[in-house]
């Protein structure tokens, strides 16, 4: 077998002969990208709106706390065991409805007592009229400075006032919903003492809600009793709730803030003490309003392209009031323009761009 020598020329060849085909690979693949790059480049699709004068909706965000336009803390007025409780809390009550009850012997016996005094004095009181030429359903006649007399010598006067204050302790033992709402803040359990001027339980009516808020007095101006609030509370994101300014504190505080309330419906979902976010509406009548999305940055100035024949044309433009969406154009349009809203990004003066449908 003969064998095939290969010299150092050879080799050498042959290396050069492996990077060329190499080279070649890598520049084809070069090309391909090249040959992609145009076959992804159009004519750029745009959306269009046509610009006409309009309200621009001015709003003005904040921040606050939801709290119930009804609630009430209750207490029983009276100290002592309590005895029976018929709620918790959460639950919802009609007005009259018994919440709780303290244990009331001792003031049963002292309202029994005094009651007890009141008919002793009473019977001093008809003697004393007797005594005098008169009787007791008589006692509108009597003159006034003989009635003071029998009064102060019957006792009678001090022993009505004594009964009608234990009546009411003892009837200050039963403890009762003065509106309809929804009991809350309620700690104590049977067996437990009560204080009399502490609070026994709160019941709130949280069908209407106010949105407690505050604005900077510079910004004061633009608002108005009745405008439309949007309310935001933070545990349901996305939500809003409508409402409408109800109440102006006519102060700013030292911070420089004027306190505001919106009313509001409930829809079942919030609950007193909620942080919201809030905010506050105007229509500004006879407006050039635009999408923020129209707007694009060029050196640091705001440019709206455009659509005319075909092609998009660039304009400096001014602003003025913004929402969320939307700012008001000052200068740089005029109403009837066809304003591309989508698609400007990469745009310059006069590309030839197509319109989506």
């Amino acid at each position: 077998m003969k064998h095939l020598k290969v010299g150092t020329s050879g080799l050498l060849l042959l290396s050069l002969l492996l990077f060329s085909c190499g080279g070649k690979k890598e520049d084809t693949t070069k090309k391909e990208g090249k040959v992609d790059e145009l076959a992804s480049t159009g004519i750029p699709e745009v959306k269009v709106v046509l610009l006409s004068e309009g309200g621009f909706r001015q709003e003005l965000l904040s921040t606050g706390k939801l709290y119930a336009k009804k609630a009430v803390d209750l207490s029983f007025k009276v100290s002592g065991e309590l005895a029976r409780v018929y709620v918790k809390n959460g639950d919802r009550v009609s007005k009259g409805t018994v919440l709780a009850e303290l244990d009331a012997f001792r003031l049963k016996v002292a309202r029994d007592q005094s009651q007890d005094r009141l008919a002793s004095a009473k019977l001093v009181l008809q003697e004393q009229l007797i005594s005098r030429g008169y009787a007791i359903k008589d006692s509108a006649d009597v003159p006034r400075q003989t009635m003071d007399v029998v009064n102060t010598k019957s006792g009678y006067e001090q022993a009505r006032l004594a009964f009608l204050l234990a009546d009411k302790d003892w009837k200050n033992a039963v403890l009762r919903a003065p509106i309809d709402g929804v009991v809350a803040n309620l700690d104590l359990k049977e067996y437990d003492q009560v204080n009399g001027s502490a609070t026994f339980c709160s019941l709130i009516d949280n069908n209407t809600l106010e949105a407690r808020f505050t604005v900077l007095e510079s910004e004061l101006g633009m608002i108005r009793l009745g405008d439309e609030v949007k309310i935001a509370p933070y545990s349901t994101p996305g939500e809003q709730l409508s409402g409408h300014i109800s109440e102006i504190n006519p102060v700013v505080d030292n911070n420089g803030q004027v306190h505001l309330r919106a009313t509001l419906s409930n829809n079942g979902k919030l609950f007193d003490g909620m942080n919201t976010q809030v905010s506050v509406f105007r229509t500004i009548p006879n407006q050039l309003v635009i999408p923020k999305t129209a707007i694009v940055l060029r050196t640091g100035r705001e440019v709206v392209f455009t659509y005319r024949d075909g092609k998009s044309y660039w304009n400096y433009v001014k602003t003025g009031e913004e929402n969320a969406t939307e700012k008001v154009v000052t200068s740089g349009l005029r109403s009837g323009d066809s304003v591309i809203v989508e698609g400007n990004f990469n745009l310059a003066h006069e590309s030839v761009v197509s319109i989506i449908k």
